[in-house]
């Protein structure tokens, strides 16, 4: 299937049959960040393999903590799979805290979408 390379604040690619969409550089306030919270919920609600691209993230908040715990949600409601790539020691470090590592699956880089 060809997707689109953007849509709204998400881009996109395909990547060993998963849907990879990359968080924004810039933090979203707002309808900004209803609208990107609305595009992932809508890509594990029509795809069974989402993972969420990290390695541009420089700062993760409870935004996007929330964001994360949302989509792995309804991936696991549609029996999905949600993937964390690519993320930033500090990004690791506040999932390990969390225990979202424990939720969502981590991978380092695309490579490690084939082994999941």
């Amino acid at each position: 299937m060809e997707l689109p390379a953007q849509i709204g604040y998400c881009m996109q690619k395909e990547v060993y049959g998963w849907v990879v969409v990359s968080l924004p550089q810039k933090v979203l306030r707002g309808s900004e960040e209803s609208s990107f919270k609305q595009q992932i919920l809508d890509l594990v609600n029509t795809h069974s393999k989402v993972a969420i691209d990290m390695s541009c993230t420089d700062f993760v908040d409870s935004s996007i903590v929330t964001l994360l715990l949302a989509a792995e949600k309804g991936s696991s409601t549609n029996k999905g799979m949600l993937a964390i790539l690519a993320p930033n020691q500090q990004a690791l470090d506040l999932f390990t805290v969390t225990s979202i590592d424990k939720i969502i699956r981590i991978v380092p880089d695309e490579n490690g979408l084939t082994s999941v």
